[in-house]
């Protein structure tokens, strides 16, 4: 049995032994690792070169606007496509294709900057109208009411928002109206092989250009075959899911990792059950986060009570509270509990969230499925009664939360965690709906780096 087997069976047996009801007390949050920085005055930014980032799964669609989108749709989508607005790591929408915006009460103007799309074609009012007829939640697209071209290059959208730029900065990503194969960001996408990788190359017409010239993105099966291959040094940088005891995992390897706790966190989903309001309150109540946080989480994040959290440490308090302090019986109720395959930490609390239902009374049948379909097609054509998800968040999403029809429980608001090997700089962690390759175009390699 190796040693991270046995700390893992060690904590299974811990949090089995507190399976108690929850302190209602806050946890303590997670240090965030300093960010990544040139180590020397000398590491100055290098044009060119290729660099291998893996990432956890693969996305059912590079589409972000697709029904089958996911977080990792997003993160892949973000060096591909320009937003109205983007969100800085810390939250901060900041223009992007906007050049101006009036507002005015429940309407605003904007104007376009004069941008291109790869093929040298110019990215127009119509294209903005064409993407807000097809976006969805959680883009803040979707929260446009109608939307009218007043020139080339110019757009009047109505709408109840309150905050015009932390809306629009919310995965508005702008794809071309009669959907070309062409790109607006500082990448483009050179090749897609299913199951294995995409690979970006620099878009020429990009202004500045980005400093790599390629970036391949793969994909992994799981936690293990990432630190696997960062380990044997066939990955320049890696966006790893927060598991138990990986930072000192990664310690341990000499590997440089990044984290902050910002807005992913942990979820119940119970979108796909037709239990009664009653049932998914004894289902919530029987669910002792505190002891799958002693287990599993610890210093990965905290307890959240709120669906959408935010960073620092009050930033996981919320409505849910009571709704997990509810009593009730699951007698005669069976339900399926799904959670991904190679998602360490989510299936480690699905095999202790079993034991808890079962306690409760409730007949629980484990369901685990591959990334692509568990947070692609799956969810939509087979949905089950609960499902362990992670999902990453930005600000203007808590109006999206309630408390009332329990159709999401927040478990756990949880540390976004980027690991990088020696040669490759200007990688920072950006806990928003953004993704890992937010500032991709800002990488750049020194002292031979790259794979």
């Amino acid at each position: 049995m190796t040693a991270r087997t046995i700390a893992v069976v060690g904590a299974l047996a811990l949090a089995l032994g507190a399976c108690q009801p929850d302190d209602p007390g806050p946890a303590a949050s997670p240090e965030a690792s300093p960010a990544a920085s040139p180590e020397s005055p000398s590491a100055s930014p290098v044009r060119g070169g290729s660099v291998t980032f893996g990432v956890y799964g693969e996305p059912a669609t590079l589409d972000p606007h697709s029904p089958l989108a996911s977080d990792l749709t997003y993160a892949l989508a973000t060096p591909l496509y320009r937003s109205l607005y983007r969100l800085e790591p810390g939250g901060d929408p900041v223009p992007d294709l906007v050049a101006s915006l009036e507002p005015s009460g429940d309407t605003a103007t904007i104007r376009l900057v004069n941008a291109r799309w790869s093929d040298g074609s110019q990215v127009t009012a119509r294209d903005v109208v064409a993407t807000i007829g097809r976006a969805r939640q959680p883009s803040g697209l979707a929260e446009i009411d109608s939307v009218r071209p007043t020139g080339r290059r110019s757009l009047v959208v109505t709408g109840a928002v309150e905050d015009w730029p932390q809306t629009l900065a919310r995965a508005s990503y702008i794809l071309p109206s009669n959907r070309r194969r062409v790109f607006s960001g500082p990448f483009v996408l050179r090749s897609r092989v299913p199951g294995l990788q995409v690979t970006l190359e620099a878009n020429p017409t990009a202004e500045p250009r980005p400093l790599l010239d390629r970036i391949t993105v793969q994909f992994t099966e799981g936690l293990d075959i990432l630190v696997a291959l960062l380990e044997r040094g066939d990955l320049d940088a890696a966006w790893v899911p927060s598991s138990l005891n990986l930072v000192q995992r990664l310690d341990e390897l000499g590997l440089a990792h990044i984290e902050t706790l910002g807005w992913e966190r942990v979820i119940l989903d119970l979108e796909g059950s037709d239990l009664s309001l009653a049932r998914k309150k004894a289902l919530a109540g029987a669910v002792k986060r505190r002891a799958i946080e002693t287990g599993f989480v610890r210093e990965a994040g905290r307890i959240s009570d709120t669906l959408v959290p935010e960073p620092g440490p009050g930033g996981s308090t919320g409505a849910f509270d009571e709704a997990f302090r509810s009593k009730g019986r699951g007698e005669g109720t069976t339900i399926q509990l799904g959670a991904p395959s190679g998602d360490e930490l989510l299936e480690l609390i699905q095999r202790l969230v079993q034991v808890q239902l079962d306690k409760a009374g409730f007949d629980v049948e484990l369901i685990n499925v591959e990334y692509r379909r568990y947070y692609g097609a799956w969810s939509l054509e087979d949905p089950i009664d609960v499902a362990i998800r992670r999902a990453a968040g930005a600000p203007g999403l808590a109006a999206m939360a309630s408390a009332r029809s329990l159709r999401r429980l927040p478990l756990f608001h949880v540390a976004t965690l980027v690991a990088t090997q020696d040669g490759l700089e200007g990688v920072e962690v950006s806990p928003t709906i953004e993704g890992p390759l937010w500032n991709a175009q800002e990488w750049y390699l020194v002292d031979g780096g790259g794979t």
